[in-house]
């Protein structure tokens, strides 16, 4: 999951599901630092878990907005998200 997340370049996301099966996993494995990159990591539909590092989910919207992703009614710009095609298309590189 880590060299995955390491896939996931500055102004992109993707979701927990798209990294790998069993999203809660993932993100257990992400809350404990186990994936890089992961406040770009989000649920599906482009929202952010209201538990991002314990609460912080205002930081990790500021952190992707620095990044160049906008946000409409709190979800990430669809147009912006790494699907697992597109996660395992890079992995194949």
């Amino acid at each position: 999951m880590a060299a995955v997340g390491r896939l996931v370049a500055r102004g992109e996301w993707t979701t927990y599901g798209d990294i790998g099966r069993g999203a809660r996993i993932v993100g257990q494995i992400a809350a404990r630092g186990g994936i890089p990159n992961a406040h770009r990591v989000l649920l599906a539909g482009g929202w952010i878990s209201p538990g991002f590092e314990g609460g912080r989910a205002e930081r990790c919207r500021r952190r992707l907005e620095a990044e160049g992703i906008r946000f409409e009614r709190d979800r990430a710009d669809p147009s912006r998200r790494v699907t697992w095609l597109d996660l395992a298309a890079r992995l194949e590189s």
